[in-house]
């Protein structure tokens, strides 16, 4: 079978795995959150509360879809992903910690969180800093966060 082919199919199936998330509020917007299974948890900084746990759903779709492969789509909390996939009937729940309009007081709360939980067995976090977009030249922004705010969290991290 063509890889093109294979690839619209899982694709196809990513569509149907859903996770059993929690209720939110979904008026939540600039937010930093733990997102819980069972005991094991991840620190998670978005735009909007729903928009980024729809990611991660996705995420965890495009995970199981392909067979618990590495992809682009999954890497970033694959330990987790695979977590959930073993643990089926373990609850997920959402913390959030921090809600602000500043791209910045984000970054430093996450950055903030991922220091304190450093030796956390149960932080599946891969990244040892908060995570930011890649620069866009067309919006002058990281993804939704503006270059002024985020240059300025470059800075801090450069003189720790």
């Amino acid at each position: 079978m063509p890889r093109g082919t294979v690839d619209i199919e899982k694709t196809k199936h990513s569509k149907e795995v859903k996770l059993n998330l929690p209720e939110i509020d979904n008026t939540i917007q600039g937010c930093v959150y733990k997102l819980y299974c069972g005991k094991k948890y991840l620190i998670i900084k978005g735009k909007s509360l729903a928009g980024s746990l729809m990611l991660f759903e996705k995420g965890y779709s495009y995970f199981v879809a392909y067979e618990h492969n590495i992809t682009d789509k999954n890497r970033y909390y694959y330990k987790m992903y695979y977590y959930i996939f073993r643990h089926p009937d373990f609850k997920i729940s959402i913390d959030v910690l921090l809600t602000s309009e500043s791209a910045y007081d984000l970054l430093m709360y996450e950055q903030q969180q991922l220091d304190k939980s450093m030796s956390d067995k149960k932080c599946f976090n891969n990244n040892l800093t908060s995570y930011i977009n890649v620069f866009s030249e067309k919006t002058d922004s990281y993804g939704w966060m503006p270059k002024t705010e985020v240059e300025q969290f470059i800075l801090y991290l450069k003189n720790q």
